[in-house]
């Protein structure tokens, strides 16, 4: 027989025991989830410790790179990516601007310009504005050098050479009228090689010998000009002995035209054979010379002329102590 007493003790309990298994049941859920954002979290540290790891890897490769091509550029044909040499004459002496922009600039980098002029060195450090000033005495070539100084290391890339007898070189052209005159002609633009601008020309004859022709066999001569090879010269240092004959100055249509008289010399035909030199002084005091050639060759002779058009190039003299 049932215990009717008991029944309603009975159901409590199961409810207990039923909201106990529930209790039991979300608590377990709930531990599943937090299991699963910690293994969420955890594997989002383990990814971004990855990326940060990959991106130092990265990082550290890129300035491998960058070193390496450093280095390379440092090693190559060049230290510099631009370089200027500029000659001029100043003041009675030879003045070098060399400009340089390096390929790489280091913290505390150096970088000296030089010239080596035969056994004599000159140097100085580039300004903010990358470029140095050397003034020294008239040379007839010179060879550049630049330094990149960084710490105790020292680099030196020598420049082309200059040869500063064709930097100051100027060109002329010939020109015999029927009166005798010998006219050298100038462009009115070789002022700007010539510091203190166009002064007094001479012409220079120098015998040289006797022309010994048969009446008749002579030839004459006209106008003209005639080139050297570019070859380096070495720069006069005097100038020849012989008959001076000052030139007269015209400017006309763009030329500074110097003219010498030599009717003289045809008058009396008595065959000697001259060279004729042309020497011009500028306005600082430098001289120039028709060089190495003379610029002309003449004889005058019974019923004949020669004439032969020979240089076409003017260099300055150096004389000792410039």
């Amino acid at each position: 027989m049932e215990d009717k007493k008991t029944g309603p003790g009975k159901v409590f309990s199961w409810a207990v025991i039923c909201l106990l298994a529930v209790n039991v049941f979300l608590l377990f859920s709930l531990k599943g989830k937090v299991d699963r954002l910690e293994n969420a979290i955890d594997q989002t540290r383990i990814m971004a410790d990855s990326n940060l790891r990959e991106a130092n890897q990265e990082l550290s490769r890129q300035s491998a790179e960058l070193e390496q091509i450093a280095d390379m550029l440092e090693k190559s044909e060049s230290l510099f990516q631009e370089t200027a040499v500029e000659t001029a004459f100043h003041d009675g002496r030879l003045q070098v601007t060399i400009r340089a922009v390096p390929k790489v600039q280091r913290e505390g980098q150096q970088i000296a310009a030089g010239i080596q002029a035969g056994n004599q060195v000159f140097q100085e450090l580039l300004d903010d504005r990358g470029q140095a000033v050397l003034e020294m005495e008239m040379m007839p070539s010179i060879r550049p050098f630049l330094k990149v100084i960084n710490g105790a290391e020292t680099r030196t890339e020598y420049l082309d050479e200059v040869i500063t007898a064709e930097e100051m070189a100027i060109d002329f052209s010939l020109h015999w009228n029927d009166r005798q005159q010998l006219q050298l002609l100038l462009d009115s633009s070789a002022e700007e090689t010539l510091e203190g601008g166009f002064g007094e020309g001479t012409f220079i004859l120098v015998k040289t010998g006797q022309v010994d022709l048969e009446p008749g066999q002579g030839f004459g001569g006209g106008s003209g000009s005639a080139s050297l090879s570019a070859n380096a010269v070495e720069l006069p240092h005097e100038l020849p002995e012989g008959i001076r004959i000052p030139a007269g100055m015209v400017i006309q249509d763009g030329f500074v035209i110097y003219h010498g008289d030599f009717s003289d010399y045809a008058e009396t035909a008595d065959g000697s054979q001259y060279q004729i030199f042309f020497t011009l002084e500028t306005g600082s005091g430098l001289t120039y010379l028709t060089w190495p050639e003379p610029a002309a060759k003449i004889a005058y002779y019974e019923n004949g002329i020669s004439r032969e058009m020979m240089g076409s190039k003017m260099y300055p003299v150096i004389t000792e102590g410039r």
